[in-house]
């Protein structure tokens, strides 16, 4: 199989877990473990640390024009901030993204003097501001890949049937990790990176 959106290679697996071995099957279940403990990593921390194709996302209108929109995912890079009126924003002279000097982008903040101010959809708030953009991220922390590594080489150990403990968490590629499995290191890394808070 294709590692997709890993957060690490089958050859970071084995450079850190000193693996030379070239077997095929192995090397499909190297990929499956990685790709498990990356999508693991995703929904423990709330968050994804590899970029979306373009797509659009909707918001309640936030109460007032000096309330920052919350992002409920982290944002790239934003290509259109359309109000509740259908009107459009502009980048720069209406809004800005916060934070200010590092990506991904968490929130949009009116700036004073913005041609408009945030508003709803014919008196409805809620979904009326959309955001059209990329999401998530477009680099993999290095403590993340770590952690990805940590994981995957716990559960290479136990691929051949050791029991999972009942607080299982069945990934989409079908592969098993539970919350037990994890060892606190990496425990620590991911929860650094949790997301707090929706928008």
């Amino acid at each position: 199989m294709t590692i997709t959106n890993g957060y690490a290679t089958s050859t970071d697996f084995k450079d850190y877990h000193a693996i030379t071995s070239t077997n095929a099957v192995d090397d499909l279940v190297i990929d499956l473990l990685i790709e498990s403990a990356s999508r693991y990593i995703d929904n423990d921390t709330g968050r994804r640390f590899y970029a979306s194709t373009a797509s659009t996302h909707y918001f309640d209108t936030p109460p007032s024009s000096t309330s920052p929109l919350i992002l409920d995912e982290d944002l790239v890079s934003c290509t259109s901030l359309v109000n509740g009126d259908g009107s459009t924003f502009t980048v720069t002279t209406d809004y800005v993204l916060l934070p200010y000097n590092t990506t991904p982008y968490t929130a949009i903040q009116l700036v004073p003097g913005a041609s408009q101010t945030w508003l709803t959809d014919d008196g409805n708030p809620y979904k009326a501001i959309s955001v059209t953009g990329t999401w998530g991220s477009t680099t993999v922390p290095t403590d993340i890949k770590h952690a990805c590594l940590i994981i995957a080489v716990q559960a290479y150990h136990r691929r051949y049937g050791d029991k999972a403990a009942q607080d299982s968490i069945v990934m989409p590629s079908g592969m098993v990790i539970t919350p037990a499995e994890v060892p606190s290191i990496a425990r620590t890394i991911i929860n650094n990176h949790r997301k707090i808070g929706i928008g």
